[in-house]
């Protein structure tokens, strides 16, 4: 292979290197995206469906447990495992009635309160 060869071959790893990066930090926006539109919905539902009892903030000043302080990451430290939950004991006045997309976006939500803002 001639020095020209190899330059167009060192050149060309570098573009598909390059691409490859392109497209992965692509996706990895659009998957953030997703995330962000489905943690807003979340953050509806919960001022409809569990703000009453949570409190508007999820800090717990409708007398029902603290959404906020961190303690639902260390009981529920899974998406799994808060949906779960969520899916069959909330809301309390109608457990098992939300469907999968709603309780994801709750737990997206549920997380974020106790993450704070990133």
């Amino acid at each position: 292979m001639n020095i020209t060869q190899k330059i167009t071959a060192l050149a060309f790893a570098a573009l598909m290197v390059g691409i490859g990066s392109y497209m992965l930090t692509t996706r990895d926006m659009v998957i953030k995206a997703q995330q962000v539109s489905q943690e807003q919905a979340g953050r509806v539902l919960f001022a409809n469906l569990c703000a009453t009892c949570h409190g508007p903030g999820g800090d717990g000043s409708g007398g029902a447990p603290n959404l906020s302080d961190g303690r639902v990451l260390q009981k529920y430290p899974t998406s799994q495992a808060l949906g779960t939950f969520i899916q069959q004991r909330m809301p309390a006045s109608a457990p098992g009635t939300l469907n999968p997309d709603e309780t994801r976006d709750l737990v997206l939500y549920i997380q974020r309160l106790n993450r704070g803002p990133s």
